[in-house]
């Protein structure tokens, strides 16, 4: 492998922002049982992303035992989707990563955009059309899934990663909604 052992590599994410959810049969905003549900019919298939990640995993590890390797949540790295894996890999160097950019139709560039920009905090739409009030205390309850994820499966929280998060910076409310972010994300 020819990043191992360079100075400027300090971890591998096998997979950016994967969606095997999509197109098959489970909403992006699905709750944690839906997840569940739809992992059990799609487990052993294609869709499958945790054994996806282990058989990666494993070639990685036979080459490179050392450096650090980041899994993305499935949904594009939405933390509920860590819900529905049954278990976290064997390997103890791995990173959980998840993404923040809900709720994305307000942190999208399209937002500012529209005539009348939807504003952080406020009601906002999800990415199904629901519209919900979105502050802080929302930023927490959608994170929460993750983190109650890692600690049910004894994963240290200095493994689980906010490896992306942001708004559009013309978006209505940006500095407050980056802040609600970190002070969650760090309150953990």
């Amino acid at each position: 492998m020819e990043l191992k052992g360079h100075p400027a590599v300090v971890g591998y994410n096998l997979a950016n922002e994967p969606a095997p959810e999509r197109e098959g049969g489970v909403v992006e905003d699905a709750s944690p049982e839906a997840l569940k549900a739809w992992y059990g019919t799609v487990k052993g298939s294609a869709r499958d992303l945790p054994a996806f990640y282990r058989l990666v995993l494993a070639a990685v590890r036979r080459v490179d035992p050392v450096t650090p390797v980041m899994l993305d949540a499935g949904w594009y790295a939405r933390a509920t989707a860590f819900t529905y894996w049954p278990d976290p890999v064997s390997d103890q160097k791995t990173l959980y990563a998840f993404h923040r950019y809900e709720p994305y139709p307000w942190s999208s560039p399209k937002n500012f955009r529209r005539s009348k920009p939807w504003v952080y905090p406020g009601p906002i739409p999800s990415v199904q059309g629901r519209e919900q009030e979105w502050d802080r205390a929302a930023v927490a309850r959608f994170l929460q899934p993750a983190y109650d994820w890692a600690k049910e499966q004894g994963i240290p929280r200095y493994r689980m990663v906010a490896s992306e998060f942001g708004c559009h910076r013309l978006s209505p409310g940006c500095a407050l909604y980056l802040e609600d972010v970190l002070s969650v994300v760090e309150g953990q």
